[in-house]
């Protein structure tokens, strides 16, 4: 339980700033692209970061919900007994 806490802190606490920052980015160069007529390609990279960052977002929540889990399951268990 305390895993799985510990690593969902952690990708979540990593994979919002991340999230934030390639949106900001794409922003930044739609508006170059919008401005100077260049290709859109340049892009790419964006794309690519911010999906492994939604990725690690919905590993973090996942695991956030699995130790949530753990923590209910290991209260009913000392409760029931």
């Amino acid at each position: 339980m305390r895993k799985n806490a510990t690593i969902a802190t952690v990708l979540l606490a990593v994979s919002i700033p991340v999230l934030i920052g390639c949106a900001i980015q794409a922003n930044a160069l739609f508006d170059l692209v919008d401005r100077t007529g260049t290709d859109g390609g340049a892009g790419a990279f964006t794309i690519v970061l911010g999906l492994a960052a939604f990725i690690a977002f919905v590993a973090g929540i996942g695991f956030t919900l699995t130790a949530l889990v753990q923590r209910a399951d290991q209260r009913h268990f000392h409760t029931v007994h």
